[in-house]
């Protein structure tokens, strides 16, 4: 026996196309995924250059510290300095010591990390990379256009289309062509002993002339699922814009503090070598000198991470709008 549907209302292409849509919404999940590892591969880079710049700032640090050090023996050995200024400074020295030694183990911890991601070693990644941005507007509008989320909402608003299409068709009537061959007794004589092959065929039609209002139901139900998804997207494209404009908020303010630090760091530094010439003509406190010493590394740092932090804050938002390259 064979049946080919002639008429369905559509169902059987409606089918078709609510399995596509059911893969393309599965390739967006595969692209988020994507996003999301690319995501956390550039947090690690950035992770790992802003542990290396603290490094660099600790060293030089610490090397000004061990120079000031032997010149303090040398004033020692003149009994122009006392013990205790020797000891100040070899406490500081160590103090960083072991700040350096414990920022080492981070950086090999981030080194393992990366390579646990990409299955690269991190110190062969350009050093110089920096994120690239758009203005908000901009970005927003990327956002749009762009974000695997934002498509698999509307292919999702589709298929309940499509689904309500296939409930409407249900109720139409639906129309096949049957064909059907048969070996045996044809006919109503019971006695005849002679079997034989025979065809059946014709159109059958099946229609639903009365439901209780099934169709209504099952459209409403459809209706309350599109409704739902429409307030998820609009939702999530809220959320999304209102993250988005506190990331581009806090990138601005970080940019400003950059431009402040870079002021602390230049007066600072006036102040460090004003320090460094009284304190070789013994008119000041070594522990003043090593005050100095410290905060002008301070904002060395603070500048490095802060740079190092722009970069994140970037990473931040193309992985918010989905623009990840390769």
């Amino acid at each position: 026996a064979a049946t080919q549907p002639i008429f369905t209302g559509n169902i059987l292409t409606n089918a078709v196309k609510s399995e596509e849509i059911m893969h393309a919404i599965i390739a967006k999940q595969t692209e988020l995924a994507r996003i999301d590892i690319a995501s956390r591969v550039k947090t690690s880079y950035f992770n790992y250059r802003m542990l290396n710049q603290k490094k660099a700032s600790l060293e030089a640090l610490l090397k000004r510290l061990k120079l000031h050090y032997r010149r303090l023996e040398q004033f020692f050995a003149e009994e122009q300095v006392q013990k205790s200024d020797l000891l100040e400074t070899e406490v500081r020295i160590q103090e960083q010591e072991l700040l350096l030694e414990a920022l080492g183990n981070a950086i090999r911890r981030e080194a393992i990390n990366f390579e646990t991601l990409c299955g690269l070693a991190v110190d062969t990644i350009q050093q110089d990379y920096r994120e690239e941005i758009g203005g908000f507007e901009a970005s927003f509008e990327l956002f749009q256009r762009n974000h695997p989320l934002i498509a698999a909402f509307d292919q999702r608003l589709q298929l309940m289309a499509v689904r309500e299409k296939m409930v409407k068709g249900g109720y139409l009537p639906q129309v096949a062509g049957f064909a059907e061959l048969h070996y045996g007794k044809p006919g109503i004589d019971f006695f005849n002993d002679r079997w034989s092959f025979y065809f059946q065929g014709g159109i059958s039609i099946a229609w639903k002339l009365f439901d209780w209002n099934k169709q209504k139901r099952e459209v409403s139900i459809v209706n309350h699922e599109t409704e739902k998804i429409q307030s998820q997207k609009d939702d999530f494209t809220k959320n999304s814009k209102q993250a988005l404009r506190q990331l581009y908020d806090t990138l601005s303010s970080l940019e400003k503090q950059l431009g402040i630090t870079g002021q602390l760091i230049r007066v600072s530094g006036e102040d460090l070598e004003l320090k460094e010439q009284l304190a070789a003509e013994q008119q000041l406190p070594n522990i003043d000198y090593l005050a100095a010493l410290a905060t002008l590394e301070s904002y060395r740092a603070k500048q490095s991470e802060a740079e190092v932090q722009l970069e994140l804050l970037k990473t931040q938002i193309n992985t918010l709008i989905a623009n990840v390259e390769e």
